[in-house]
């Protein structure tokens, strides 16, 4: 497991300043109905290739932190978290 995955990494905030499109719509877009998460990334990519990039770190930052709470409330340690979604994606 490479260091950036391992169950001592932090999520570290990446993004200087605001993003210019904020993670949530395509959370909130994914939670409702996956196509919509789609449209919403490609009209970004689509529009602007940095900001897509953006949004890419953002949502990955956001899973970061999701990672490290579910670690802290419920102990359940963030390795066995990342090998569960690595399962789940494959």
């Amino acid at each position: 497991m490479s260091a950036f995955l391992s169950s001592r990494a932090r999520p570290v905030r990446i993004l200087k300043g605001e993003a210019k499109l904020n993670a949530l719509p395509v959370i909130r877009a994914l939670l409702a109905d996956q196509t919509s998460a789609g449209e919403v990334l490609g009209a970004t990519f689509a529009r602007d290739q940095g900001e897509f990039f953006d949004l890419i770190l953002e949502l990955a930052d956001f899973t970061a932190t999701c990672i490290t709470i579910r670690e802290a409330r419920s102990g359940t340690p963030a390795a066995d978290t990342l090998a569960d979604l690595e399962e789940m994606l494959r």
